[in-house]
């Protein structure tokens, strides 16, 4: 056991490595691996996984298969197969975040890491390098400063009838989250609340155009909207969210930006009643395969584990949903009698 004592304050998180200059481990996003699959449970490229590796955890999915090695007579097949049980399989892992790992040929002990399903561990591996560079340089530049301004968020509070807050509404396609999300923002409106909308397909046409609905770019669409609804609260807004916003774990690093303002809105709708709806072709499309990563049909949808506010739209009428909504933010963010 080694004591360390710091000459200046740090926050050292789950997962970070204390290490000489000299020997600085790599910081990755996307790393290749070897993989020994441990389970019956086929492989989802669409699926959000949990690596643990040192003392971190994270989310990641896997994006390639490279090659599949049979351990009964170690054949290697490449092309569209999955991996199953006890096979082993060169793979190309993607995290939304940088991992610190070393190649496995330069320290075992730091590249060793298993992959998780829930809490279920579904694979054990190694990391492999070799064609991979280091990508630290894609973490923010140092030199960049946040500015401090003269017109704090609670100034701004003190001038209106509300506290700032993220109504973060997720759910189906068709579920209902912009026709709930139009009517509860004129009403709030008129009640002179500062209120603004961000709808997926609207941000889609300018600040996330050119995204597409892989895993990879869902992740960042829902990171760009989570940012934008952050400096919506800093001007003194109440912001609705209206996302699909698939992944829980996503949800919970659009939370973990302002966790204080958040709160998760499921608009709760069967796949069945929403492809009934279809308002806008999609499902049909999706059904055809005309579309790819459709969520609820292609591409999973996870629904919220504890939110904050249930709309059923299946059982309650849009004015139900609406007033519903309506009344909670009043409840949560008001500072002052109407």
């Amino acid at each position: 056991c080694v004591g360390i004592t710091l000459t200046d304050q740090i926050f050292v998180d789950k997962g970070n490595i204390i290490s000489h200059s000299f020997n600085l481990p790599k910081l990755m996003k996307t790393f290749e691996a070897n993989l020994f699959w441990l389970t019956e449970k086929r492989l989802d490229f669409q699926k959000k996984y949990y690596l643990k590796i040192n003392t971190g955890e994270y989310t990641v999915n896997i994006s390639q298969i490279n090659k599949i090695i049979d351990t009964q007579n170690l054949e290697s097949k490449t092309g569209n197969e999955l991996p199953k049980k006890n096979d082993v399989c060169e793979i190309v892992i993607h995290s939304s975040q940088l991992i610190p790992m070393d190649d496995f040929k330069v320290n075992p002990k730091t590249a060793r890491f298993c992959l998780l399903d829930d809490d279920e561990i579904i694979a054990g591996g190694i990391v492999n390098l070799d064609n991979y560079p280091d990508q630290r340089e894609l973490r923010s530049d140092p030199n960049v400063k946040s500015e401090n301004f003269n017109v704090t968020t609670v100034d701004r509070t003190s001038k209106s009838k509300h506290r700032s807050g993220i109504i973060w509404m997720t759910g189906l396609s068709g579920s209902g989250k912009s026709s709930i999300a139009k009517e509860v923002e004129k009403k709030l409106f008129l009640k002179d609340f500062n209120v603004f909308t961000l709808d997926g397909d609207n941000l889609r046409m300018g600040l996330n155009k050119g995204l597409s609905f892989s895993v990879e770019d869902r992740t960042e669409n829902i990171r760009r909207t989570a940012e934008v609804a952050k400096l919506f609260t800093d001007a003194g807004f109440i912001v609705i969210v209206s996302l699909i916003s698939p992944y829980r774990s996503e949800r919970k690093k659009a939370r973990d930006i302002k966790p204080e303002y958040f709160r998760e809105i499921y608009v709760d709708a069967s796949i069945d009643a929403c492809i009934k709806r279809d308002v806008k072709g999609l499902y049909a499309k999706a059904i055809r395969k005309e579309i790819k990563n459709f969520t609820g049909i292609s591409s999973p949808y996870e629904k919220p584990h504890n939110p904050d506010l249930v709309l059923s739209t299946e059982k309650e009428s849009l004015e139900q949903s609406v007033l519903k909504l309506e009344n909670y933010i009043i409840e949560e963010f008001s500072t002052k009698n109407s």
